[in-house]
């Protein structure tokens, strides 16, 4: 979801390829690339699953909201034995622009622009990421980021730009046959902690932690002609490290006192996949989502969920190792309203 202007790309680009002179006598220098990272998606009805990061931006005039992410980045990994001999390292660098929003109930759209810094690192414990595909891995992260307000929710009043970081270590693990990007048998998750904290130019700083899990599988029931696929988070709230430090409310999408669950299991029918010039693929899928909130995790009834129903149709393309991407279009339809939307998503 993203645009790309001249301006932004010059920069990377000089710095990948004074990189690559300074570096041309290493061994590994070849391995640095130029990365980048779109994200696009808009959906019309609300869509508990759509982004459970951000709070969504009526970007492109949806009725309930819309993201877009513009960004690039250098990206050192695939064999590079940093820290342990034998076992890859992935070193991240990431800068880049988002907007996003979010129409609520009652018809107020709050909007907002942001600009992002993130890096990673991911090294890899036991098993072969690149090879094998099967492993366990730890990851550490942190996303900063300028939230500049366009709109702020009725009541707020002006609201000044502010800062946000968001350190994030996890535990990762996978068991999938290659490649990765067609697979259709397989299964990952993880599991980590978050300190989603923030600051504004004035007021004293907010922090709060936050423990999150995942997992996921991908099933064959026909080859790739008929598969399964399914992807859970658990969201635990553990303790704020600033009590009473205010923080915009409205920005968050989750109330940090809650626990939260999320799921979605969808049937898929690969019914193309060609390669006229790289890796292209059409697939069919039909599937059902649903999120629990409540105090704690112990106190979650499965018998609140809300579920949303939709059938899409996903292009996949594959021009691995610069880039990856699926662009999903299908409808949505909420059993308890009745109401029926669209989605639209690039990724």
């Amino acid at each position: 979801m993203n645009r790309r202007t001249t301006s932004r790309l010059r920069l990377p680009i000089v710095l990948v390829a004074a990189f690559s002179i300074l570096s041309a006598g290493s061994l590994h220098a070849q391995q640095w690339q130029l990365v980048p990272e779109v994200s696009f998606s808009t959906f019309s009805i609300g869509w508990p699953l759509a982004d459970t990061v951000v709070t969504g931006l009526d970007v492109l005039q949806a009725r309930n909201g819309a993201y877009l992410q513009l960004g690039y980045g250098l990206s050192l990994q695939r064999d590079y034995y940093l820290l342990i001999p034998e076992r890859e390292s992935a070193v991240q660098l990431f800068g880049g622009y988002e907007q996003l929003g979010t129409t609520g109930p009652d018809g107020e759209s709050i909007q907002l622009k942001r600009a992002y810094a993130r890096f990673g690192l991911d090294q890899v414990l036991v098993g072969d990421r690149n090879r094998a595909n099967r492993y366990v891995m730890l990851s550490l992260s942190n996303t900063s980021r300028w939230v500049i307000p366009q709109t702020a929710p009725t009541g707020v009043g002006t609201v000044d730009s502010f800062f946000t970081h968001t350190p994030h270590l996890q535990l990762v693990f996978k068991i999938a046959e290659k490649p990765d990007f067609w697979q259709v048998l397989g299964l990952s998750g993880s599991i980590g902690a978050s300190l989603e904290s923030g600051h504004t130019g004035t007021g004293a700083p907010w922090a709060f932690l936050v423990s999150r899990a995942e997992l996921g599988f991908s099933l064959p029931l026909i080859r790739h002609l008929l598969y399964v696929e399914s992807h859970g988070t658990a969201r635990a709230y553990l303790a704020d490290l600033n009590p009473g430090a205010e923080y915009p409310v409205w920005y968050y999408p989750d109330d940090h006192t809650s626990a939260s669950v999320a799921a979605h299991v969808d049937l898929k029918s690969r019914v193309l996949r060609a390669n006229p010039m790289i890796p292209i693929g059409v697939e069919l899928g039909a599937g059902v989502s649903g999120r629990l909130e409540a105090a704690g995790l112990a106190d979650l009834d499965p018998g609140t969920v809300d579920p949303v129903a939709r059938v899409f149709v996903d292009l996949a393309v594959d021009s691995t190792p610069m880039f990856a991407f699926r662009i999903r279009s299908g409808v949505t339809w909420h059993p308890s309203t009745g109401a029926i939307g669209f989605m639209f998503a690039a990724q």
